[in-house]
């Protein structure tokens, strides 16, 4: 007959795994299988023979739940009684805390009581690998170093700024990534600077070890300072270097220097008259840079006498010198100044500028002229040049136009007895009074004598020899005044 009993205890002691030895508290339940043979004439039962004994243990260790089983063979037969009473004297020794056994994990639902002998050796097979599973970290025994109570309360310690930090390695050119060459000049520069700025290195697709500019768009010097420009937070551009920076930005298409010049080149009080002239020579040679002199060409005014005087009129393109003369803000003793100043610049190349004349002619007004120089010009002037200019059909054709409107116009006067001559010309200049012209004149001063283009040659070499401010003298007057003549004050 086989009969099963249970008996459960509670027990403490030490379990040795792996040569690791562990405090353990465990409730246990013995199973064992017995053969019990009855004798009628025994008042007890006695167990011939105790096939094996169970011993499933639900405990904890170091805080974590385990379930264990042991079994163990009996070679002698046993009654549970002495079973269990070992168990408890093994609990109870303090000189031989460990546990001597066969121990594996089991599935704390594997129902001992099914459990066949196959099942037994699985479960033996794997103990070594379920025995692993003690060697845990704090992390899986539950500490948390996360979540600390007033941790970002906690007074930081300071540290630079980033943007500190890598502008002094900016400047101080630490870690470079980019040479760029110029001619025989190198500079180290960092691309990133350079793309934050400038659209030419912002469209490099690759990330090149050098680059290199043309000298005559980028200077050495242009570049390094537009460089520094990039590197300063509050630059102030050289007046000297302007144009150089102006056109280097225009070719590495750096739109805040771009707008940064324009700054300047926007404010009168920086470039006008002189100036502005000054400006327009030094960029007469970059045609990418048309847009300034079209813009400082208008500013010209009481200066156009001294700047025709110099060379640098004679190299205008004829295009700029129609767009100045064209100009209603431009200061003149009389209106014949414009005809001899095209006919200044045409002597300078007459073979190649002859075929510009009739362009040009349109920006004379010759309305605006004495009508005894129109009739005096064509009959005893002796310059061959502008004969042959005046000798041109449609420059001709406009002078006999003038002739007819001013004698009509002076007729109308004496008819109606008004003054309206030159008094609603349209068109008219920004008339000035020179007193170092000699052929200037008041309308109806009876000195008025013929104004020859030798007498315009010697007026130029008389305003070379002036001092630079000597156009800011210039007196403005209107030129339908009747009155006495600056000659005739003279002579009084």
């Amino acid at each position: 007959m086989l009969y099963v009993e249970k008996r459960y205890v509670k027990c403490k002691g030490m379990v040795k795994v792996k040569n690791k030895q562990y405090i353990y508290s465990c409730k246990c339940i013995w199973k064992c299988e017995q053969t019990r043979k009855i004798q009628t004439n025994k008042t007890h039962n006695l167990i011939n023979n105790v096939k094996y004994s169970f011993c499933v243990f639900n405990f904890k260790i170091q805080g974590f739940a385990y379930s264990f089983y042991m079994k163990q063979k009996q070679n002698k037969a046993k009654t549970m009684d002495e079973l269990m009473h070992l168990s408890t004297q093994t609990q109870k020794s303090s000189h031989s805390p460990e546990i001597k056994c066969n121990v594996g994990f089991v599935n704390p639902r594997l129902n001992a009581d099914a459990a066949s002998q196959q099942q037994e050796k699985e479960i033996s097979s794997k103990a070594s690998c379920f025995a692993v599973c003690q060697n845990r970290s704090l992390i899986e025994f539950g500490y948390n170093f996360e979540d600390v109570e007033d941790w970002s309360k906690m007074k930081q310690w300071p540290k630079d700024k980033l943007a500190d930090i890598l502008q002094y390695m900016v400047k101080s050119h630490l870690k470079t990534s980019l040479v760029v060459k110029i001619k025989n000049s190198l500079f180290n520069c960092h691309l990133t600077v350079l793309r934050v700025y400038s659209q030419f290195f912002m469209d490099l697709e690759d990330t090149p070890m050098m680059v290199m500019l043309p000298e005559d768009l980028v200077t050495p010097k242009a570049f390094s300072i537009i460089y520094k420009w990039m590197l300063c937070s509050e630059p102030c551009l050289d007046r000297a270097r302007i144009i150089e920076l102006f056109i280097a930005a225009s070719y590495l298409r750096i739109k805040r220097l771009l707008a940064h010049c324009w700054i300047y080149f926007d404010n009168l009080q920086f470039f006008n008259e002189a100036t502005a002239c000054i400006l327009y020579v030094e960029t007469r040679n970059h045609p990418s840079l048309d847009i300034v002199r079209n813009a400082m060409l208008p500013r010209i005014q009481k200066f156009v006498l001294i700047f025709a005087a110099t060379s640098d009129f004679l190299h205008l393109p004829h295009n700029h010198l129609v767009y100045l003369l064209s100009s209603s803000n431009i200061a003149l003793n009389t209106e014949v100044e414009v005809l001899y100043m095209i006919i200044r610049w045409m002597c300078y190349n007459w073979s190649t500028r002859r075929s510009y004349a009739v362009e040009i002619a349109d920006c004379i007004r010759f309305n605006c002229m004495p009508l005894w120089f129109m009739l005096f010009v064509r009959r005893d002037e002796t310059h061959a040049q502008l004969l042959e200019f005046l000798s041109l059909d449609e420059i001709n054709e406009k002078i006999t136009d003038a002739i007819t409107n001013t004698t009509s116009a002076i007729y109308d006067d004496q008819i109606f007895g008004t003054s309206s001559a030159h008094k609603d010309t349209p068109h008219q200049r920004n008339w000035i009074h020179d007193k170092s012209c000699g052929y200037h004149h008041l309308i109806r001063c009876p000195n008025t004598r013929e104004i020859r283009y030798e007498h315009f040659e010697a007026y130029m070499g008389t305003l070379q020899q002036k001092p630079v401010d000597y156009w800011t003298k210039f007196e403005s007057i209107e030129l339908n005044v009747v009155g006495p003549c600056h000659c005739m004050r003279e002579v009084f």
